[in-house]
């Protein structure tokens, strides 16, 4: 009876030490660790910084940083970091893909966004001749007397798809249902090496 009562016992002081209050961790310590994952993770992926507003090609941009293992990363605006800040970042991210991808890195890099910028730029022309998407814009796109504005100011963008000779070219604008204010309104599917639209999806929906 005695080493039941003993054994109890030990129970109960095991049970109310595993159910404290958990240890509390280090606020610095996580925050070191945090530091290091986003440092590792900067690495794996590295970012080139760029600041100012929009350009043409900066969607060709993103899309070959993709390829070469790095991240475009626009920060726009107006407000901008420390210079010494951005020059620093990008320092690394220099070294990092020198080492990856050879000293002309930026040079092949350049030369790859102009090539996909010229393809792009060809399928847009073609998907824009097209006598049934010119029939469309024409009708849609209207001149608001009031605001001085085209609404709903429809913008074509190209965008890749699995075969390298075809292009998918989005129409899309400002929409005119009271619940959304953008619309995609066709999707044209440009041949680019038969230089023609192969179809036409005149699906309409809102994108937000």
């Amino acid at each position: 009876m005695k080493n039941l009562k003993n054994t109890l016992f030990v129970l109960v002081l095991t049970i109310i030490s595993c159910s404290g209050p958990a240890p509390k961790v280090d606020s610095q310590k996580k925050t070191n660790i945090e530091l290091k994952m986003a440092v590792r993770i900067d690495s794996l992926r590295p970012s080139l910084w760029v600041y100012g507003m929009m350009q043409p090609n900066d969607a060709e941009n993103s899309i070959v940083a993709g390829w070469y293992g790095f991240n475009f990363d626009i920060r726009g605006g107006c407000v901008t970091p420390q210079d010494n800040e951005k020059e620093e970042h990008n320092r690394k991210t220099d070294s990092i893909l020198t080492a990856r991808i050879g000293k002309d890195w930026e040079k092949r890099f350049n030369k790859s966004v102009d090539s996909l910028y010229n393809i792009d730029t060809s399928a847009l022309a073609i998907a824009q001749e097209n006598s049934f998407v010119k029939d469309f814009y024409e009708k849609t796109e209207k001149f608001n007397e009031e605001n001085k504005v085209y609404a709903p100011s429809l913008e074509f963008y190209c965008h890749p798809t699995l075969d390298d000779n075809i292009k998918a070219v989005i129409l899309q604008g400002g929409g005119v249902n009271k619940h959304s204010r953008e619309f995609h309104y066709l999707t044209i599917t440009v041949d680019l090496e038969k230089k023609k639209v192969i179809n036409i999806d005149k699906t309409v929906y809102a994108l937000w």
